[in-house]
């Protein structure tokens, strides 16, 4: 396996508000360029905050769309988090710090790694297509019974949260 370093960026936690200044929902918001982002929100609020922003966008130009059904997350959160995840990559992730993310390849498609820790505790997150998903998924729990860790808890996403 190949991994490959690229950029590390910022994500930020935030918000989205309806008109009268109440929560649709907490979200994730990563940066990817002047024109790209994601915005990663709680599963059950996919179509409330998809139809939310759609809604207050009819009169600009930027493209929202709602890919979370091709994309997944998965999210390692704990004290070993990064051991687990590092010898599993064979990647140093020191380099991604908290709020941080890169985008690494992986089979010639792009994988975003998130160091959020929303748990509280120190924590990465996985975002890549269904495929990988499940390769990075079976991947990292036979890494973790071969470290021996049995309370491994992992979460997957097949919708984006």
């Amino acid at each position: 396996k190949q991994w490959y370093q690229r950029r590390v960026a910022i994500t930020a936690g935030n918000v989205i508000l309806n008109e009268q200044g109440g929560i649709v929902d907490d979200v994730t918001i990563y940066h990817y360029s002047k024109n790209k982002m994601l915005i990663c929100c709680n599963a059950s609020n996919i179509e409330k905050v998809f139809n939310h922003l759609t809604n207050v966008n009819q009169n600009s130009e930027v493209k929202i769309s709602n890919e979370s059904e091709q994309i997944n997350q998965i999210a390692i959160q704990g004290p070993k988090a990064e051991f687990i995840l590092e010898k599993y990559l064979k990647l140093d992730l020191k380099y991604i710090s908290y709020y941080g993310f890169d985008v690494i390849d992986v089979e010639n498609t792009k994988v975003t790694i998130s160091r959020t820790g929303y748990t509280g505790e120190d924590g990465f997150e996985i975002y890549s297509n269904n495929h990988i998903g499940v390769k990075f998924w079976n991947g990292l729990l036979e890494a973790a019974k071969m470290m021996d860790f049995c309370q491994l808890g992992l979460r997957l996403e097949i919708s984006l949260e």
